[in-house]
Order: structure tokens, then C-alpha cells, then sequence
């Protein structure tokens, strides 16, 4: 793939903190934004930002990165490194180990065997990290990620652990308006929260 046919607008993963030189990483942003536009999503779930890639939308959702690293860079990246060179092919590898990784540990469901599963795909994902970008450093996240085999194994299934419920209450909470008089608006504020915090008990007990 001629990096001249890809357009103005794109998005560069290049890691800037080490000079050692790695190979550039481009992806079509119009692609994605397509993607993102007519691609049919359960009613429970938020589409990201038709304008991903601009400062306008602010910080992504979990959510939303959930929902762009499970369903829309699976519908897009395969169509642009399948039939690359031995490079690319290893990118489509190395993403593909990430994406079943990344749906073994989010689901509902798990086993044992799931959670081996999940091991295998995350080591080769960053096992290839390391060989196609040498210059790129871990993160921290990628050393909590280690551990997930032995949590699942642990708890069972993670999403039900997971924060996304809580921060989303703690968004709906700072969006209640008190007119800043907190004051005379207590009692009002203190019924909605609540009401809000028996909702997201509910939920966390049915689901």
C-alpha cells in the first residue's frame, strides 16, 4: 500500500519517545469515519464519534473504545493489509491476536479454556508489538493485561467487574443541574442520586 494513496487525513501510531526508528503505521480516517456512519449497532450501544480523529469530540468513551476496537477497526483494517506485503500481513496478525484477546476478556461468559485462549492471542499480540516496533515501550496496561488469564479463571467474567457501570453513573451525576445553589438544592440532588444509585444497583444485579 502507497502511503500517497492514502489521503490527508490519517492516523499515525508512531511512538515519538524513542528515536529508534520504527515503521510508519497509517490508516485511512475516512475509512473508519464511514465505518463508524452506516455500520447497524444494538440500541444499547453508542456509536463513537462520526468525526473520530478531531478535538472537537473530546476524550473517547470506555465505551466507545470498546466499541471501535470489538466492531469497527475488525470491519476496516482487514480490507487494507489481507492482500499487503509480509509487513502488513504481520500488523493484520498482531491486530487480529488483539481483537480476540480483547472479546475473550469483555464477554459475559468464560472458562478455563477461554482463559487460556485469551493468554495465547494477548502474548503473540505482544510479542509482535515488540518485533514489528522496536522502539515502541510497554505500558503499564499491557502488564495489568497479563494477569487477565488468572483472573478469569479467578472471578469468572470481568465485565461484570468492571468500572464502565459506576463511571457512567458518576457522568449522569455531574450532568444534574443545582443552578449552583447546592445549598437550597440538596434534598432534590440527594432523591435523584437515589434514584440513580437503585437504577444502577438494578442493573448490576440483572445483568
Amino acid at each position: 500500500m502507497d502511503v500517497d494513496d492514502i489521503g490527508e487525513e490519517s492516523i499515525n501510531y508512531d511512538e515519538e519517545r524513542d528515536p529508534t526508528p520504527t515503521p510508519q503505521l497509517f490508516i485511512p480516517l475516512g475509512n473508519i469515519r464511514n465505518c463508524i456512519q452506516y455500520v447497524l449497532l444494538p440500541a444499547s450501544s453508542d456509536h463513537p464519534p462520526r468525526n473520530l480523529g478531531e478535538a472537537s469530540h473530546g476524550k473517547l468513551k470506555a465505551h466507545e473504545l470498546l466499541i471501535l476496537f470489538t466492531v469497527i477497526l475488525p470491519l476496516v483494517i482487514p480490507e487494507l493489509w489481507w492482500r499487503g506485503n509480509e509487513t502488513e500481513i504481520r500488523r493484520l496478525q498482531s491486530f487480529c491476536n488483539l481483537v480476540v484477546a480483547t472479546n475473550v476478556i469483555c464477554a459475559y461468559s468464560t472458562s478455563n479454556v477461554e482463559a487460556d485462549i485469551y493468554m495465547d492471542h494477548f502474548v503473540k499480540y505482544c510479542v509482535s508489538t515488540q518485533e514489528l516496533y522496536p522502539g515502541f515501550s510497554s505500558m503499564p496496561n499491557h502488564h495489568y493485561a497479563m494477569h487477565g488469564g488468572d483472573q478469569l479463571k479467578f472471578w469468572g467474567p470481568l465485565a461484570l467487574l468492571s468500572e464502565f457501570p459506576g463511571e457512567r453513573k458518576n457522568g449522569n451525576f455531574g450532568q444534574v443541574k443545582t443552578n449552583k445553589h447546592l445549598g437550597k438544592s440538596i434534598w432534590q440532588l440527594a432523591k435523584v442520586e437515589f434514584t440513580q444509585f437503585i437504577i444502577y444497583c438494578t442493573q448490576v444485579i440483572w445483568n
